[in-house]
């Protein structure tokens, strides 16, 4: 079978990567959200008592909906490629990776939602890369992951 993405492409997900490395869109929807906050969580004093209000966990994220309840969400990049309302298609550069948010170093922090509930995105990726076939969001575990 072959693989539907580049090594290039897929390999953002499964380790840290370095500020600037692109972000592909993993399945298309419709972008719901974007996240702008280009500080770092830890730098910025977050995590003190007086937090500033600016603070979020995910930084620069990006979130594309699907019409059936699927979510991805993808945080902590360094700038963003897309805006709320475009209309997104699998493997599409949406955004470049980054250390922003709640992070202590550049990487990609993938979560997949259906209609609220997490599930676990190993096994997608895993396919993802292995260009075998991709499970349904609904079978992917909601627990013994981590997030």
């Amino acid at each position: 079978m072959k693989k539907r993405y580049t090594d290039e492409q897929i390999i953002v997900f499964l380790k840290q990567a370095p500020t600037g490395t692109p972000i592909y869109a993993i399945t298309g929807g419709t972008v719901a959200n974007v996240g702008t906050w280009t500080g770092n969580w830890w730098k910025a004093g977050c995590g003190g008592p007086n937090p500033p209000a600016t603070c979020t966990s995910c930084g620069v994220g990006i979130t594309i909906q699907h019409p059936d309840g699927l979510r991805h969400t993808y945080c902590h990049n360094s700038v963003a490629h897309v805006t709320e309302g475009d209309t997104i298609t699998p493997g599409q550069h949406i955004a470049d990776s980054g250390d922003t948010g709640r992070s202590g170093t550049p990487h990609l922090h993938l979560e997949l939602r259906i209609n609220g509930t997490r599930h676990c995105p190993q096994q997608l990726l895993a396919a993802l890369y292995h260009g075998t076939p991709i499970p349904e969001p609904t079978t992917l575990p909601t627990t013994g992951c981590s997030f």
